[in-house]
């Protein structure tokens, strides 16, 4: 589920995401450049993967969002091999950076909607 720019800077953990923004660049052009939502986490239960519920969720965000925004961003904590795998290699979101909050290290990632 996205959410707009502004309400996800009322979240400390999203907020040190979109802080992160101004840093990052995405095919040349810094990512606060473009028109960006943020991508809320969702997460498979174990026994319901590898039937490409994410691969269609992002489908159909793809069909709702293009017109509106031009990328989504998220982040994924470092350790989390199997939210790495499931959104760089199945889904194919691009990672523009990494980023620390006082717990986590995290790496900045977008979905490109126009693609």
């Amino acid at each position: 589920m996205p959410i707009t720019m502004e309400r996800g800077k009322q979240f400390p953990i999203i907020d040190a995401s979109i802080a992160q923004l101004k840093h990052a660049a995405y095919d040349g052009r810094p990512v606060n450049e473009y028109r960006c939502c943020i991508l809320s986490q969702a997460c498979v239960e174990k026994d319901h993967r590898g039937k490409g519920i994410n691969e269609k969720l992002y489908a159909s965000m793809k069909e709702r969002l293009a017109g509106i925004y031009d990328l989504g961003v998220s982040g994924i904590e470092l350790e989390n091999t199997v939210s790495m795998h499931a959104h760089l290699k199945k889904i194919g979101l691009t990672v523009v950076g990494e980023y620390s909050t006082e717990v986590e290290n995290w790496k900045l990632v977008v979905y490109d909607f126009r693609k």
